[in-house]
């Protein structure tokens, strides 16, 4: 089977998504050099100019999360502005467009995407739907160091997660594409910065100071009964991760140029 292309970034082709959100790595990806290019909030692209191909990657929609989402992003944001101080400016990403990636960016030809997608459809069609949750926060830097993000962590459904990873793999394995990376730490960005972690920058939030006081739009104050080990209203382990947010994973989306295409997972 025929790889997956480099990537082309022109407009009428799709916005590139985000990079992925990783500590360490480079800028080489399919045996291209990538030369960057800095936008004017200082966002950086990494894939060269390929005509004809269109970029792609597949993810989770965070439905049905509600005001709890809401809350539980203002609050992880709150935390990020405090250790990362008043020098570095957060650029919050709008509830609309959160979600949980299941794989690299990746760029297809248009010859390919039929193929592809039906490949992605059998894969994922084939897992359950499952219920996660999201609960505590952290920051992550992208491969090339040029965006750290502020993410909610996945607290509940990891493994269900990872077999829509493993999935998604075997999809895109076809095309000659590198799977996911082994050491997965899923996360949900809600906003984002430039640059690296400053060395001995925490990189776990601790939302213990904000979920300690009064109650957060559309949820009880502090932690949620039921959450870790020894958490509960205004204090403990509960508080420190601040609030849970369930969310419903009956279907996982791709992006591939300007299309989305919606697969639906096994009732």
């Amino acid at each position: 089977m025929e790889s997956l292309a480099a990537y082309d970034d022109s407009e009428e082709e799709g916005e590139q998504p985000a990079a992925e959100e990783r500590n360490g790595g480079g800028d080489e990806r399919g045996g291209v050099h990538a030369e960057k290019e800095v936008s004017r909030d200082g966002r950086v692209r990494s894939f060269p100019h390929v005509k004809g191909n269109f970029p792609g990657f597949v993810f989770v929609p965070i439905i049905g999360a509600g005001d709890g989402l809401k809350a539980a992003a203002m609050q992880a944001v709150e935390a990020a502005a405090l250790v990362l101080g008043p020098s570095r400016v957060l650029h919050r990403i709008p509830l609309s467009e959160v979600h949980l990636s299941l794989s690299r960016t990746f760029a297809v030809r248009r010859p390919q995407i039929d193929s592809l997608v039906q490949l992605l459809r059998d894969q994922l069609h084939a897992l359950p739907r499952f219920t996660a949750t999201l609960s505590g926060a952290a920051l992550y830097t992208n491969d090339d160091a040029s965006r750290t993000f502020v993410g909610l962590r996945l607290d509940a459904g990891e493994k269900r997660t990872h077999m829509m990873v493993r999935g998604v793999d075997r999809a895109l394995d076809t095309f000659r594409v590198p799977p996911y990376y082994s050491d997965l730490s899923f996360h949900v960005s809600v906003a984002w910065t430039t640059g690296a972690l400053e060395p001995g920058t925490p990189s776990v939030l601790n939302l213990a100071p904000l979920a300690a006081g009064a109650a957060e739009p559309g949820g009880e104050p502090g932690g949620e009964p039921g959450g870790e080990p020894g958490g509960g209203a205004g204090g403990g382990a509960g508080a420190a991760a601040g609030k849970r947010v369930d969310f419903a994973v009956d279907a996982a989306k791709a992006k591939i140029g300007a299309r989305t295409y919606r697969f639906e997972l096994r009732s």
